[in-house]
């Protein structure tokens, strides 16, 4: 799906963006991508997936270290 139309970004490519290029912010995904840089309409869409698959990670992060201690 994509999440920001103006520069042809698809979620995908967010959450690519999110777990092998370190990509944190709405700002860094703008530079990383172009993304939220022209009207501003997926911004918040972009910011919620940024969240959501940090804290995925964050999770199984936990999850695997506390299965292997």
């Amino acid at each position: 799906m994509y999440v920001c139309i103006c520069e042809a970004v698809t979620e995908k490519e967010i959450l690519r963006q999110v777990r092998e290029e370190g990509v944190k912010t709405v700002r860094s995904l703008g530079r990383a991508t172009g993304a939220c840089r022209q009207c501003g309409k997926c911004a918040a869409d972009a910011k919620n997936l940024i969240r959501n698959c940090i804290h995925q990670h964050k999770e199984h992060q936990l999850k695997w270290h506390g299965n292997h201690h």
